[in-house]
């Protein structure tokens, strides 16, 4: 009786361990394809290590923007690698658990040409961002990304103001320009606040 219950004891550490060993395999697998994604993919713009790494309907959710495709991921990541070419991802932190990873990272890059609109302005910036990864079957299925998009439009001079004007209007400090739609009214009239001031005149 104890050797049986000794026995079923072994084979369950050993159903365990192995389970355990697979498990781990796994995550260090997703970690790998991950990297894979940032060095190859991100930062270099290689297609091949997208086709082997992204599925051909990988969901991307990159607000406001939302990517249904990896052919539309393409096109979006060769129009960011044309507006700045030296772009590099840095992986702070990976942390993986069953078939989600997540990632913080730091983004470094120049604009050298337009961007969404906005003129190319020569200047760097540096922003934080963290992306949600979910994989299956070895590959890329969905993809979160949050980032400090108003700390990337604030260092490139480009926060978008109101402007009620139509022609190019630079911002003020800025080398990025806003087009706008409305003709001013011809109308305006100037207001400003006036101080008077009273000197009393004393009759004797």
């Amino acid at each position: 009786m104890k050797a049986k219950f000794r026995f079923q004891l072994v084979l369950s550490a050993v159903f365990l361990c192995g389970c355990a060993t697979q498990n781990n395999q796994s995550l260090q697998g997703n970690k790998e394809i991950i990297r894979g994604y940032f060095e190859g993919w991100v930062n270099h713009g290689d297609t091949s290590v997208a086709d082997k790494l992204i599925s051909k309907n990988v969901t991307l959710h990159n607000p406001p923007a939302v990517l249904h495709s990896l052919e539309e991921d393409k096109a979006s990541m060769a129009k960011f690698h044309a507006a700045f070419p030296d772009l590099s991802f840095t992986i702070e932190d990976l942390v993986a658990e069953r078939d989600r990873i997540v990632v913080r990272w730091t983004l470094r890059a120049t604009q050298s040409a337009e961007y969404q609109g906005h003129l190319a302005s020569g200047k760097a910036f540096t922003v934080t961002g963290i992306s949600l990864f979910q994989i299956a079957d070895g590959e890329i299925q969905e993809i979160h990304v949050y980032m400090d998009r108003h700390g990337m439009m604030e260092q490139l001079g480009c926060y978008q103001q109101r402007l009620s004007r139509q022609s190019d209007v630079p911002l003020r400090g800025s080398s990025c320009r806003i087009r706008t739609s409305r003709k001013p009214p011809t109308n305006w009239v100037l207001q400003f606040p006036v101080t008077l001031r009273v000197k009393p005149v004393w009759k004797g």
